[in-house]
């Protein structure tokens, strides 16, 4: 049975989430000051890693475009932080599935950051957030 659950987003260039397989993501908003990603989801199927980039504007973004699929755009602290998150899709390489950003990237996992700990919309401080779905 399909059902939406949410997801603690952390702020990183990149971050790593675990979906069960065929998840499709609706969006990503902030709640009670906290970033979150709503996929609509089949909780019986097994997990798997997908890996997201999240970009303020005016930042590089170095991987091939066509590996990137636009997820959503959302505001944090009143407006004044704005987020745009894209999936990084894998892609064939040498008979192995992969793209740039699974192998070199450094990305977020386990712990999750708060925007309530950003400083000056650059510095992150990692926060202990749960790293399992929400269903409410």
């Amino acid at each position: 049975m399909l059902t939406v659950f949410k997801y603690p987003v952390p702020i990183g260039d990149y971050f790593k989430l675990a979906l069960p397989k065929g998840a499709k993501v609706l969006t990503v908003d902030v709640q009670h000051g906290q970033p979150q990603l709503w996929a609509l989801v089949n909780p019986d199927h097994e997990t798997e890693e997908r890996l997201f980039r999240c970009a303020g504007p005016g930042h590089p973004i170095e991987d091939q475009s066509s590996l990137l699929e636009f997820v959503a755009t959302f505001q944090a602290q009143g407006g004044s932080l704005i987020f745009h998150i894209f999936e990084v899709k894998k892609m064939e390489v040498s008979g192995d599935k992969r793209s740039a950003a699974w192998n070199d990237r450094s990305y977020k996992t386990g712990a999750d950051l708060s925007l309530a700990n950003l400083k000056k919309g650059a510095d992150l401080i990692e926060a202990n957030l749960p790293a399992s779905p929400v269903t409410y």
